[in-house]
């Protein structure tokens, strides 16, 4: 949809695994969206610490990269199935931090969706960010906690 989410998730990892303390990221870009990767090579900056799955499916993917990579956060993009979740819970269980971006046309849609409400009721996701696309450009609309209490609204 336009709206940014996977930009956001690119600069975060790319922030995260640079600097004075980089931590261990590890991407599963089941779409090569995130690293946008060509014929196995990484074509976008992600920082000097981040490690990429690329083109396996998700709940795959974070179960290996879970097992062989010992991430400190594990990003990917567009989470939707129940093996998605299961793998996210299991990453979360083992104290690895989850970043990762969802669909939907509101912040109450994400809440309202079992699975996801888990997610957060569990501790796996400590902050919902809402963004959107008006105007032409993409905007933070929201921040909520994991109790769905709003941290920040952006203007109108």
């Amino acid at each position: 949809d336009g709206a940014g989410k996977t930009t956001m998730l690119r600069d975060i990892a790319r922030q995260l695994s640079t600097g004075s303390h980089p931590l261990r990221i590890c991407i599963v870009d089941e779409r090569s969206e995130l690293a946008g990767s060509y014929q196995g090579l990484v074509q976008n900056d992600l920082g000097k610490n981040c490690d990429v799955l690329d083109a396996c499916p998700k709940a795959i993917g974070i179960k290996q990269m879970l097992r062989t990579m010992s991430p400190d956060v594990i990003i990917t993009d567009e989470i939707g199935s129940q093996g998605d979740i299961d793998a996210l819970l299991d990453a979360a269980y083992c104290g690895v931090r989850i970043m990762a971006s969802v669909h939907g046309n509101h912040v109450y849609d994400f809440y309202k969706r079992p699975c996801f409400h888990d997610l957060v009721s569990r501790g796996v996701f400590e902050r919902v960010i809402t963004i959107s696309r008006r105007e032409g450009h993409s905007k933070i609309e929201s921040v909520s906690d994991s109790e769905g209490n709003l941290l920040f609204k952006g203007a109108s």
